[in-house]
């Protein structure tokens, strides 16, 4: 077996486990949860109506290679998948003393629990703050496709021949020119990413273990590790890829803990935007 088939075997356990461990966390605290639960139903009507749209456009660019039933079931799982990633992890991020969604709904974090440790939010976003939010979020941006684009021009990796195969099976062009289709598909990517890894997986591992102030941070780097494995299989040399997002994981995971989730995906979006501009 090789190496990026043993990365993408572990990645599948330790993921159906966290899926697992979420599922069951809810159902034990779904009382406590029922306004988050609210909300994150909200969360993945909005998800799930984007990707109808994105499924739409890919189906008049070039068709859909996938059935209808394929497409729906799918989209069943993403419902309940980001509902469940986005009240779970704004639960245990209030619990931590965090807003995981500050510009948009910051009610998530005022109902502070001192039975649980809670503390505070720092603050919320007024036009100062939202001014900060940006101008981190650009530096983020910008920093990490200087970062790929100095590494890609270094190593010059290829597209995996695996992923080219099954693009080639699916009908889908491996070309990196940005259409309609393929900007809606890369933002769902990016939405769905950050809501599952930086708000419910990072959150969960700190309510789970009580990794409370600097702590915080086993929590970023064991959700990063899990997210870079998660790119196993997409370049060759494959260990350019782990690189390349590796990094950029802990910045993320920063960034949700000192400006909320909304600034991780418009980080995340913005470069899997620009990142086909640059050829990369």
């Amino acid at each position: 077996m090789s190496n990026s088939a043993i990365l993408a075997t572990i990645y599948l356990v330790i993921g159906f486990a966290l899926a697992i461990t979420l599922l069951v966390f809810w159902s034990r605290n779904r009382e406590d949860l029922r306004y988050y639960t609210r909300f994150g139903l909200y969360a993945a009507c909005a998800f799930c109506a984007f990707s109808v749209v994105a499924l739409a456009v890919a189906h008049f660019e070039q068709g859909l290679p996938m059935g209808f039933l394929v497409l729906t079931i799918g989209l069943v799982v993403d419902f309940f998948k980001i509902t469940l990633v986005v009240a779970v992890g704004a639960y245990c991020a209030r619990l931590s003393g965090y807003v995981a969604f500050p510009l948009i709904r910051p009610r998530l974090g005022l109902e502070l629990d001192e039975a649980n440790g809670a503390v505070p939010h720092p603050g919320h976003a007024g036009t100062a703050d939202l001014r900060t939010k940006a101008i981190w979020v650009a530096v983020l941006v910008l920093a990490w496709l200087g970062y790929s684009k100095l590494l890609f021009w270094l190593f010059s990796p290829e597209m995996a021949q695996p992923l080219q195969e099954v693009l080639n099976t699916l009908d889908m062009s491996q070309s990196m020119e940005l259409t309609a289709a393929s900007a809606l598909a890369v933002s769902a990517m990016a939405i769905s990413e950050e809501l599952i890894f930086r708000l419910g997986i990072q959150n969960l591992l700190v309510r789970l273990f009580n990794w409370q102030g600097r702590q915080y941070w086993i929590a970023v780097l064991l959700t990063t590790l899990l997210w870079t494995i998660g790119h196993t299989g997409v370049l060759e040399p494959d260990w350019v890829k782990l690189l390349q997002i590796f990094p950029a994981g802990l910045a993320l995971g920063w960034m949700f803990r000192k400006h909320g989730i909304e600034c991780c995906i418009a980080a995340h979006l913005l470069f899997n935007l620009i990142m086909p501009t640059l050829g990369l």
